[in-house]
């Protein structure tokens, strides 16, 4: 039996049986299953998987909730990020940084063919539903499709 086998290894592991799972050709074993049941043979590949213990809740040990509002090392704005400011990235407003972005690759063909050719971006370019949505929600294509 699967529950059997757990017993057997689990010192091993320094788990409890039910922290493990045993895997064979691709299934969960159940711990009811027999071992034949599988078509289990010597040599072959059983693979475990040791869940992570259940943590038992601790009484006065609870931290105080995180400051949300506080920046790494107390850096303002750029929360720690100071090195943004000297590449042109300081400005609060995304549109002048996406108008940066823009012209830099308009006026570097070998920077936007690099981009182009990023295997992310082709993956994205050959799924037509990102296509789809990409073209919808464009206002200027929005108005090239209206005429």
């Amino acid at each position: 039996m699967v529950k059997d086998f757990k017993e057997l290894i689990r010192p091993k592991f320094n788990a409890e049986p039910d922290q493990l799972c045993l895997i064979f050709a691709g299934k969960i074993m159940n711990d009811s299953d027999n071992m034949l049941q599988h078509n289990v043979k010597d040599g072959l590949t059983i693979h475990l998987v040791v869940r992570v213990a259940p943590r038992t809740p601790e009484t006065g040990s609870q931290r105080p909730p995180a400051d949300i509002s506080a920046t790494p090392f107390q850096l303002g704005n750029l929360g720690g990020l100071a090195g943004l400011a000297q590449m042109g990235m300081g400005s609060a407003n995304f549109m002048d940084i996406q108008n940066q972005m823009q012209n830099e690759l308009l006026s570097n063909p070998t920077m936007l063919r690099g981009l182009l050719d990023n295997p992310l971006v082709q993956q994205l370019m050959n799924n037509p539903e990102v296509m789809r949505t990409l073209i919808t929600r464009n206002p200027q294509m929005q108005e090239l499709i209206e005429r």
